[in-house]
């Protein structure tokens, strides 16, 4: 079926304004952060808030192991990839479909949904386009289809109208996103950095349209080179809306509070944070091509796409795979409810519930654990229960987890 396009101006984003807002279908208009402005190397390196570093000093890998829990920009690691001269829009609208896994797709973000902001479920994510014209819904059944990876590309710079330097796409807010990458097939222009062999786990790749952006999520390490385009960062610690008490709105990758103001941009392009914690721990950097971005262990982070293609490729990390953290850890519990809760960790292998004993409110237990242990807690009479799991490649020997409240559900 013929796709449905819009008619596109024909302005580069670049003219008009020096800094010019856009609005994605579902959104607000947005205008770009100062910092999100900067394009020279010594202008971005100088307003980066999270550490820089040469991949040139001969003790590179000492500096960047020697804070695994600090997020870092690591320069001259990939500038000789070949992918920085042969990437472009053009030649992936020929080959994406042959190059990645035929259940990638294009993905929207979807800022006030809890528990699915990145549309796994689309069925489940795309009810916020009720109220649009059939014309729009049929556009993004057909962009949100892995059948057609290659229009993503042609679909998302589309421009309806120009409105005092505010440009209004006929697309949401959605980028092309793909893990597990087969790096001989798709990513052997972008290899693996021999100095991060050791702890790699796996290969993703990125795309991205103007003004395109990722909320704030949550995972295991990961290091991420771009490639074509600038990308911004805005990087929080883990412990904001987790610890002393754990205050996200759903489970990780996502479970951020977002502001009412990131809501109905859809977007966190141009963040300007109200929550005077958020504002205080915020890192933001620019990231331009041939730069590699760090984020540490379950550290929330969002990124926004500066440019009209924006491509990168990047890999999932593990130090305690690298040897560089232990190999366990301690974790202490400690119930903030008004009830006493029985503690369980769940076997892997079958299931098995295994008893750890009863925690009374205001009480703490501390217990050995390694990187994945799930543990259960139940309160005995109403059968709440809530689960949490522990990640230990951050290297703390000790670390707690704070239970504040269950919710209901059915006896496990």
């Amino acid at each position: 079926m013929a796709l449905i396009l819009a008619i596109v101006v024909a302005v580069p984003f670049y003219l008009a304004a020096a800094n010019p807002g856009f609005k994605r279908l579902g959104g607000s208009v947005v205008h770009f952060s100062d910092f999100e402005m900067l394009r020279t190397p010594a202008e971005r390196h100088a307003h980066c808030k999270a550490r820089v570093i040469d991949a040139r000093d001969p003790d590179f890998m000492a500096q960047f192991q020697a804070d695994v829990k600090k997020p870092a920009l690591i320069i001259n690691l990939i500038d000789t990839w070949p992918a920085l001269k042969t990437w472009s829009a053009e030649q992936f609208k020929q080959t994406v479909d042959a190059r990645f896994d035929s259940g990638m797709t294009a993905k929207p973000w979807n800022f006030t949904e809890l528990h699915n902001p990145h549309c796994d479920d689309q069925e489940a994510c795309l009810p916020w386009l009720d109220g649009f014209s059939r014309q729009q819904k049929h556009l993004m059944g057909q962009l949100f289809n892995a059948h057609n990876k290659a229009e993503y590309f042609e679909l998302m710079n589309h421009v309806v109208k120009i409105d005092d330097d505010v440009r209004v796409f006929d697309t949401p807010n959605a980028i092309l996103f793909n893990t597990q990458v087969d790096e001989e097939v798709a990513l052997f222009e972008a290899p693996l950095p021999k100095a991060l062999e050791s702890a790699s786990v796996d290969r993703h790749v990125a795309f991205g349209a103007y003004g395109t952006s990722h909320g704030f999520h949550r995972h295991n390490e990961a290091i991420q080179g771009q490639i074509v385009g600038y990308k911004s960062w805005y990087v929080l610690p883990r412990d904001v809306y987790t610890r002393p008490v754990d205050k996200t709105l759903g489970p990780a990758p996502g479970g951020f509070r977002f502001e009412e103001s990131s809501k109905q941009a859809n977007s966190i392009c141009g963040f300007q944070p109200q929550d005077e914690v958020v504002k205080e721990e915020l890192v933001t950097c620019v990231q331009g091509p041939g730069e590699l971005m760090y984020v540490p262990s379950q550290w929330w982070h969002g990124t926004c796409n500066l440019d009209e293609f924006s491509a990168a490729a990047g890999m999932g990390l593990s130090w305690r795979k690298a040897g560089v953290v232990p190999d366990g850890s301690n974790v202490t519990f400690t119930n903030n409810g008004e009830e006493a809760l029985d503690a369980y960790v769940i076997h892997k292998e079958d299931g098995f519930e295994q008893f750890l004993g009863r925690i009374e409110p205001k009480a703490s237990v501390k217990q050995p654990t390694h990187d994945g242990h799930l543990y259960r807690f139940k309160n005995p009479e109403t059968r709440a229960v809530v689960e949490k799991r522990t990640n230990c490649d951050d290297g703390d020997p000790d670390f707690s987890m704070d239970i504040l409240q269950l919710s209901p559900t059915d006896p496990l």
